[in-house]
């Protein structure tokens, strides 16, 4: 059903006026449309909603006003104002209740819930509101936990700028020498709509958020470094067979043992290979130990690994 007339109002205190009564007309009813289906507010001075915000209040000689304090998206609709006649006066109007937006963004104007400052730095968050219906607030209201700041000259160093636009506002929260006592929970807000932001001042210490991701951040890590190792393992194996060339093995001099499992290889202390060098003397190739098994595996001395397996083994959840 098409309403003829449209309001918007600001989800604030209250919604304005809405009808006036002809004279000498006996009572006049406010109904609100559910799906078509009209459910009555009001009639004459007295309430049949369940809900104390609706009320009304009749000024001589003819108005009745239905006021809705703190209105909500819920109370958006279609409103009649009846009149009792023969035939009854009807007037309808569809009711918009506008939320304002309302967001802090940090000095590089990105929205944040958490924010970490250096101890000794300066806070600077920024409250942006916007879609603001009616007059535009007066002012900001910033909170750090339970303490206002707007006014606030027992700590020092606090600063609150606030620009009143056309349609909104943008209030600046700068504080100098950040502590300990300032870390928490910061708010800004004006009339019924406002956010808020956690701080944390770090004096050297590492967030615990960097710390410990989720758990797929930490498998993937741990899989990145096997990779890694297993990369580092397969350059030595490549560069060892192209040192050799075709037809020889390296040897081992002792067992590897790797994440808990030992690996025996045959033990040669040299390999020696006889030639001569063209005057009868014979020649002697030596080589150091190298690691070989039976089938020709490679394995990666320990102390080669050590490294990264110690990286590893810093990864919370990680062996």
């Amino acid at each position: 059903m098409d309403a003829k007339a449209f309001i918007v109002v600001f989800r604030g205190p209250h919604a304005p006026e809405m009808a006036k009564k002809p004279a000498s007309v006996p009572a006049v009813s406010w109904l609100k449309r559910h799906d078509d289906t009209p459910h009555l507010l009001t009639f004459g001075l007295t309430t049949y909603s369940n809900d104390a915000r609706f009320q009304i209040f009749h000024e001589q000689p003819n108005d009745w006003k239905l006021q809705i304090q703190f209105p909500q998206l819920s109370d958006q609709g279609i409103y009649e104002c009846m009149v009792s006649a023969n035939p009854p006066l009807i007037r309808r109007l569809r009711l918009q209740v506008v939320v304002p937006e309302i967001e802090i963004v940090d000095e590089r104007d990105k929205q944040v819930a958490e924010k970490y400052y250096k101890g000794g730095s300066t806070i600077e968050l920024k409250c942006i509101v916007k879609q603001i219906v009616g007059q535009a607030p007066e002012y900001i209201i910033w909170h750090h936990e339970d303490r206002m700041l707007n006014y606030d000259t027992e700590r020092g160093g606090i600063s609150v700028k606030t620009d009143l636009l056309k349609s909104g506002a943008l209030s600046r929260l700068f504080i100098a020498r950040a502590g300990k006592r300032d870390s928490g929970n910061y708010t800004c807000g004006m009339r019924n709509a406002q956010t808020s932001v956690t701080v944390h001042i770090l004096n050297g210490e590492i967030p615990a958020a960097m710390q410990s991701g989720s758990s797929s951040q930490r498998v993937q890590s741990a899989w990145s470094l096997l990779a890694l190792l297993a990369l580092l393992a397969l350059t030595q194996y490549v560069q060892q067979r192209s040192h050799y060339g075709p037809g020889t093995s390296p040897t081992m001099s002792r067992s590897t043992q790797i994440h808990g499992h030992t690996k025996n290889v045959e033990h040669e202390s040299q390999t020696h290979q006889y030639g001569h060098d063209g005057t009868g003397n014979e020649t002697t190739d030596s080589h150091e130990d190298r690691p070989r098994s039976d089938d020709g595996t490679f394995f990666v001395h320990a102390q080669q690994v050590a490294p990264i397996l110690e990286l590893l083994s810093r990864i919370p959840g990680q062996v």
